[in-house]
């Protein structure tokens, strides 16, 4: 079975409840002030040019989700992994780190993520996970979001 499965129309409401524990999960974490069941992106994942949403897998079943907008969705001419979530059972086995660098090696090129400031242990991962397959080192720095500060990681995948 593959690790990694594009997400079709017919697993939205799997992705949908993806979402719902990724979201409260986070706002939990970062003492956000959001609603997680108003994630404003989810249908265009089907429509819109340059979207790949996935289901991640272990031993035949869902995992995780990660969601992806390529060049064509960003207009940057970088890649970017807007959304990834592995659910708590599956955390520490290494399948986060293979998921995403399956993620990454599907679209070869430049890459972009942000992680919340809060979320120490998102950025450790996101550090490791990156310099394990990027040729350099990434480039990263704080932005401000309307008061939520992100580390924003730029690095390049071959």
């Amino acid at each position: 079975m593959a690790l990694l499965r594009p997400a079709t129309l017919d697993d939205r409401p799997q992705l949908q409840a993806f979402l719902l524990e990724y979201l409260t999960e986070l706002r939990d974490l970062v003492d956000g002030d959001w609603n997680p069941e108003e994630y404003p992106f989810l249908d265009v994942q089907w429509t819109e040019p340059g979207r790949h949403p996935f289901l991640i897998q272990s031993a035949g079943t869902n995992a995780g989700f990660a969601i992806v907008r390529d060049p064509v969705s960003t207009g940057t001419g970088l890649n970017q992994l807007t959304e990834f979530y592995l659910r708590t059972e599956h955390r520490g086995t290494g399948l986060a780190t293979r998921a995403a660098h399956t993620v990454f090696r599907r679209f070869p090129g430049r890459w972009e993520l942000q992680v919340h400031t809060q979320n120490e242990r998102g950025a450790r991962f996101w550090c490791r996970c990156i310099e394990q397959i990027s040729s350099a080192p990434p480039s990263v720095r704080d932005l401000d979001f309307d008061g939520e500060i992100k580390k924003h990681y730029l690095f390049e995948v071959g």
